[in-house]
């Protein structure tokens, strides 16, 4: 039998007697690991949101929010959120407005042409958590400000078309309100010494 496999399996290099070859015999590298685990957004197509608002199992006169669509299981389970999205541009009939975790251009785009909004919350794993099952915490975990990747996330999903919901880090704070004296230097009556000045800043810079 063993010569069977061996002219069998003649000219295959992981061929090693009937042992577990060494690719299989080696974990995989950590971040093939982390990419295959990584958790992603639940994604929800438009037709399912419309199917069960025409059934009545969600209200549209009030905003709807991730746990309506948990309880009304047009979700099963949110892990990190809801993303929004929408398969050949297919209208959206109803007038809307929801809060969801992400959503793609073409969803934004058919929500808004009749009217309704479409608002993208930061929610970590807890406070999302807390916002579905609000019976299991007796105190709410207060909402945290994003990193760095999720800020330019949000304004990626601002540049779309949506209404964005988040706590502003300090740092995005200070950068606003810089731009915002140098906005008012440049408007004013010495705006081409301000401008001057900032370009010199930059030659040193870079």
């Amino acid at each position: 039998r063993l010569r069977h496999f061996r002219a069998k399996r003649k000219n295959s290099k992981t061929w090693e007697h009937g042992a577990d070859p060494l690719f299989k015999r080696i974990p995989k590298w950590p971040a093939a690991h982390k990419h295959m685990t990584r958790k992603t957004l639940e994604p929800l197509n438009l037709a399912k949101l419309r199917m069960f608002i025409e059934k009545g199992r969600i209200d549209t006169r009030f905003t709807i929010t991730q746990r309506h669509l948990y309880d009304s299981r047009c979700v099963s389970k949110i892990k990190k959120g809801v993303s929004l999205f929408n398969v050949n541009d297919f209208p959206f009939p109803y007038k809307i407005d929801i809060e969801v975790a992400g959503a793609d251009q073409s969803s934004i785009d058919m929500i808004k042409a009749v009217g309704g909004t479409v608002t993208i919350v930061y929610m970590e794993p807890v406070t999302l958590r807390a916002h579905i099952k609000p019976w299991k915490y007796e105190v709410l975990p207060r909402t945290a400000r994003p990193t760095l990747k999720m800020v330019h996330m949000m304004e990626k999903m601002k540049a779309r078309g949506a209404i964005v919901r988040y706590i502003k880090p300090l740092w995005l704070i200070e950068e606003e309100r810089r731009l915002q004296t140098e906005l008012r230097e440049l408007r004013g009556e010495e705006g081409h010494i301000v401008a001057e000045r900032i370009a010199r800043a930059n030659e040193k810079v870079y």
